[in-house]
C-alpha cells in the first residue's frame, strides 16, 4: 500500500508539468475533489466492494481490460529518476520491484494488496478514483477529459496528451511490451499513476 502511494505521488509529480502546460483553463473543483493528491486528498479512502477482489475470470485479450504483461516506465527528468509500474501475466502489479496490487480486468478496476479499490471504470466509461467521479472517461480506446483533452498511446507505446487545437505532447511515460490489444489496459494504468493517493 505504501509503495503504491509513493509510486503514484512520484508519477504525479512527473506528469504535472505536462498537464499544466497543456490545459489552459482548468475547471474549478470543490475541496477534496479527486485530482489534487498533494493538497486535497479525497475524504473516503476507497469504495468498499460487495465482495473481496478476486482474480480475473478470464485473462488475455478477451477480457474487458486485457491482462497482457507490460511495463509503464515513468521518466522524471527534473529529478533524474525513473520508476516502473509492471503488469505481470497473473494480473499482479509491481511498483519498482515490489508488489503493490492487482488488475481486476473483469470488473475494470485496480485494487491494492489489501483489497482497496484505487481506480475503477464504470459501465458508461466514467473513471472513478477511490470511489469519486473524475473528469475523465474512456471513449473507445482513449481517455477523454472534460473540455476535450485526450490521452492515447501511439504504436511505439509512447503515451500522448492531446489538448484541443494543439500539437500532441509526449507524456513522460513509455509502455514497454505495448500491443494494441492492450491499449485500454495501458491507459488505465496511466490513469492510475495520475490518481490522487489516500
Amino acid at each position: 500500500m505504501r509503495r503504491m502511494r509513493i509510486l503514484a505521488v512520484l508519477a504525479l509529480l512527473a506528469l504535472s508539468s505536462v498537464l499544466v502546460a497543456c490545459v489552459e483553463t482548468p475547471t474549478p473543483k470543490p475541496a477534496n475533489a479527486p485530482g489534487d493528491a498533494l493538497h486535497d486528498p479525497p475524504a473516503a479512502a476507497h469504495v468498499p466492494s460487495a465482495a473481496p477482489a478476486a482474480p480475473p475470470a478470464a485473462l488475455g485479450t478477451t477480457a474487458r481490460f486485457p491482462v497482457l504483461p507490460m511495463k509503464l516506465v515513468v521518466n522524471n527528468v527534473a529529478r533524474h529518476e525513473t520508476h516502473v509500474l509492471e503488469l505481470k501475466a497473473d494480473a499482479t502489479l509491481w511498483g519498482d520491484g515490489s508488489a503493490v496490487g492487482k488488475l481486476d480486468s473483469e470488473h475494470a478496476r485496480v485494487v491494492t494488496s489489501d483489497g482497496a479499490v484505487v481506480v475503477a471504470v464504470a459501465d458508461d466509461g466514467k473513471v472513478l478514483a477511490h470511489g469519486h467521479a473524475t473528469p475523465m472517461r474512456f471513449e473507445g480506446d482513449d481517455v477523454v477529459a472534460e473540455g476535450g483533452a485526450k490521452m492515447t498511446i501511439d504504436e511505439r507505446g509512447q503515451v500522448l496528451f492531446l489538448a484541443p487545437g494543439k500539437e500532441a505532447t509526449h507524456m513522460p511515460i513509455m509502455v514497454e511490451g505495448y500491443v494494441v490489444a492492450a491499449k485500454k489496459t495501458a491507459l488505465l494504468l496511466t490513469v492510475l499513476l495520475a490518481m490522487p493517493t489516500e
